[in-house]
């Protein structure tokens, strides 16, 4: 796209920073944030509220499944499940005591949203602007980011979470969503990203070069692999039961980068 744009143009507006501070990723924190208050409740009363909620036709929650809050969230970028990858690495390090991005265990719906904001803010726009940044600074594209602009992350900070995220209809970044109404009659709830087929390619093109390159791999940057759970792994997304595209990719690109460059 950076390329693309460039042919014509050396600067570009990004719209980067709007979902973090205006509660934009709508489909997961209307997730989150019905089911945050369940956090006052011990784990085997939240799986009971999650029977109730069935039986009563309510929106289900994941909280059961998870020991705090800050565990959902994390749960929710996993690209594998925790279960996963301890099979895979069963020697992989934990995380150190002074990464603590995930460490929230309230249940208060408004501390909850603020604390929502500050992890994405924190913890995952940093890695998008950097992408972002790579791409448009090799093709000599200037992209800039009014969004994040000071003036506006002041007015974000004092507008309400309820006035920008609406969980039942799965709508966020109402305030910006209201200020484009005034230019545009219709706007679409159905936001798509531009990502690719990853599960797919990975059961098809990309198939055998898993198998040469991943699939034999003993280790990945020093952490011991257990090839036979791999292999189980990989089966697991082939037959189609489960998409584990985007967990399989990061290791396949590992052992890809590790082949070329680290060894």
């Amino acid at each position: 796209m950076s390329r693309l744009a460039r042919k014509n143009y050396t600067v570009m507006l990004s719209g980067d920073g709007g979902d973090e501070l205006f509660w934009g990723y709508a489909q997961r924190f209307s997730a989150l944030m019905q089911g945050v208050r369940d956090y006052r409740f011990p784990p085997s009363w939240r799986h009971a509220l999650r029977l109730g909620r069935r039986v009563l036709g309510l929106p289900k929650t994941g909280s059961f499944r998870h020991r705090t809050f800050g565990d959902w969230q994390l749960a929710m970028h996993s690209r594998l499940p925790a279960t996963w990858l301890d099979r895979v690495f069963p020697e992989l390090p934990r995380w150190t005591s002074e990464y603590d991005v995930y460490d929230y265990d309230g249940s208060n719906p408004d501390d909850a949203a603020q604390w929502l904001r500050w992890n994405e803010f924190v913890g995952h726009l940093a890695g998008v602007l950097l992408k972002v940044d790579r791409a448009s600074m090799y093709n000599a594209l200037e992209v800039r980011v009014p969004l994040l602009d000071r003036e506006v992350i002041d007015v974000a900070v004092q507008v309400d979470w309820r006035d920008c995220l609406n969980p039942s209809e799965r709508i966020g970044k109402i305030p910006l969503r209201k200020s484009l109404a005034r230019y545009t009659e219709f706007q679409s709830s159905a936001k798509k990203g531009f990502e690719p087929p990853m599960g797919n390619w990975l059961r098809t093109a990309l198939r055998p070069v898993v198998e040469e390159t991943l699939l034999k791999q003993d280790s990945l940057v020093g952490v011991a692999v257990d090839r036979k759970e791999l292999r189980e792994l990989y089966r697991t997304h082939l037959d189609g039961g489960r998409d584990y595209g985007w967990g399989l990719w990061p290791l396949l690109s590992l052992a890809l980068w590790e082949r070329k460059y680290a060894r």
